[in-house]
């Protein structure tokens, strides 16, 4: 038997059993940090790296690595060639590599494109080598793909790496089948259900407790004291995704949820939770409303001049040029959703160009009257709506849609350029970072 296994084969195997030791040792840790007064953080989407959320790079699951986190959910989904590959979605993949080319891309496509112009691309096996270097990162998958193509292929190339994953599952009747591909941390992530499902707590923490399950996941625009009191009743672990204020992960920990999902946020070295990118999160405290305007340069005059900016976490937006103060509240700032991958802007912004609004919250609907032309936008399409804290927020792509914009967006900004524009969108997002950092 051992003169059929390779050297790379018997090394390999030897690491894994190392990682398992070492898993072993650390799962009691880091939950004792639980009783310690710290939330768990799991590095969202890799971990954001040089201020890009949601890039599933190889250089953001090293930075996240080197940070302490030791649960890294990525995402997970087939290419054209159905090789595994690590990107949120192809329906935004676009926004954050060159353009060019059929949906869904080839293995050798995806791997030939940085991501924003910069950072490595990762596949199946790219991740198994970045778990050989880290044999204390466990890694949670997020595969929207009801199929599970990515667990068959780790079970078919990489069966001793089985125990480094944590899977989460999008319904009940998923726990079996995902078990049986040898698979015995789950975790139940709630966001893909239907709504009136999501919100049944008790049952949810019920069959949670009843399976043994890893935990479940909920998303902040569900959560619930009662929510956190149905978990903590049942004893099962919840997480809640995406945090990127040290504010609302205060708040989230008081409730009893045992850690958050986060692109932004880390332990400093009083084991303070704190934002590592300034406007990305940042303390309350330390956000300001502030004034913004073009500068001289004329590129930057000639870009913004006719567009609508915004970043993730920043009570302030601009039109054609003009800085204009919304709130100083930081839950009306726009958000990167962790469903789509999207900005997603409170509604009231545009209240300018509105010459008449009607919400209808029960159908989740908004319809506007916008230069004497009707849109109706609803839920039920692309999650067009969603309810976060009370108010009503439409992702950024619908408002392109409505108002005749070219969305650019990247690592955190996003950009409305009247369609025709001829920027490319290197000068558009360069102009955009350079008026932030003013």
């Amino acid at each position: 038997m051992w003169e059929q296994v390779s050297v790379r084969e018997f090394r390999r195997f030897c690491k894994a059993v190392l990682a398992a030791w070492v898993l072993a040792v650390l799962s009691v840790s880091v939950y004792a940090g639980q009783d310690e007064g710290r939330l768990v953080l799991v590095a969202h989407a890799g971990g954001a790296v040089e201020g890009y959320a949601g890039s599933n790079s190889l250089e953001a699951m090293r930075e996240s690595a080197a940070l302490g986190f030791r649960y890294i959910e990525l995402d997970m989904l087939t290419s054209s060639c159905e090789r595994i590959v690590l990107t949120h979605d192809w329906h935004h993949y676009f926004n954050r590599v060159p353009k060019g080319g059929v949906l869904p891309v080839t293995h050798a496509e995806f791997m030939a494109r940085p991501i924003f112009d910069r950072f490595t691309p990762v596949d199946l096996s790219g991740l198994i080598e970045f778990l050989e270097e880290h044999p204390d990162v466990r890694i949670i998958t997020d595969t929207k793909d009801t199929a599970y193509a990515a667990l068959h292929a780790i079970v078919a190339e990489y069966p001793e790496f089985i125990g480094r994953f944590v899977v989460q599952v999008y319904a009940f009747e998923d726990v079996a089948y995902v078990r049986g591909l040898g698979f015995e941390d789950v975790l139940l992530t709630v966001y893909m259900m239907p709504y009136h499902l999501t919100m049944r707590a008790a049952e949810i923490a019920a069959f949670a407790a009843e399976q043994g399950l890893w935990g479940v996941v909920v998303p902040d625009e569900i959560v619930t004291e009662d929510y956190a009191y149905r978990l903590r009743l049942g004893e099962v672990r919840g997480f809640v995704h995406t945090i990127d204020t040290p504010e609302r992960a205060a708040l989230l920990q008081g409730m009893g949820f045992t850690g958050i999902y986060t692109g932004f946020l880390t332990y400093d070295a009083e084991g303070e939770l704190v934002s590592r990118f300034a406007g990305h999160g940042a303390r309350l405290q330390d956000l300001r409303m502030r004034s913004i305007s073009i500068g001289r340069d004329p590129v930057q005059r000639a870009v913004l001049s006719g567009a609508v900016l915004y970043r993730a976490g920043e009570p302030v937006y601009m039109h054609k040029g003009r800085p204009t103060e919304v709130s100083s509240d930081l839950a009306a700032a726009p958000f990167i959703s962790s469903v789509t991958g999207e900005m997603y802007i409170p509604a009231h912004h545009f209240n300018r160009y509105m010459t008449g609004r009607e919400w209808d919250r029960a159908q989740m609907r908004l319809s506007m009257t916008v230069g004497g032309t009707r849109a109706e936008v609803r839920a039920a399409d692309a999650y067009e709506l969603v309810m976060y804290r009370d108010m009503v927020y439409v992702p950024i792509s619908t408002i392109a849609r409505i108002f005749g914009y070219q969305v650019v967006a990247d690592g955190g900004y996003a950009v409305l350029v009247p369609n025709g524009h001829t920027w490319t969108q290197a000068e558009v997002l360069g102009a955009a970072r350079s008026l932030f950092r003013q």
